[in-house]
């Protein structure tokens, strides 16, 4: 399925706080503290930030998992992946988003 996207291709890749495109260029960042005067209540811990940053990462590889299962099983043009390829590639999507390595 080849449908255009208008954000900055994937891969994504996190370092600490900076979201990289696949140029190395920052194209989003997390952040601890919100609201206007940084108040305490409005901080969050910083391993919510890191699982904010891998959520961020993984929106290319959700997309496209998305868009090749709709494809896949709506039954809509040439299937050119088997049930079993789909699913990991789903699988692989989802433990991106939540930190993880899924082989």
């Amino acid at each position: 399925m080849t449908e255009q996207s208008k954000h900055t291709p994937g891969t994504w890749t996190a370092n600490g706080q900076f979201i990289n495109g696949p140029n190395g260029v920052t194209i989003a960042m997390t952040f601890r503290e919100g609201g206007s005067h940084c108040q305490p209540e409005h901080r969050i811990s910083y391993e919510e930030e890191l699982a904010n940053a891998h959520l961020i990462v993984s929106a290319p590889k959700l997309l496209k998992a998305l868009r090749d299962m709709l494809h896949h099983f709506c039954g809509c043009g040439e299937q050119t992946q088997t049930d079993a390829e789909v699913m990991r590639e789903a699988r692989e999507a989802i433990a991106q988003t939540e930190g993880e390595r899924h082989e």
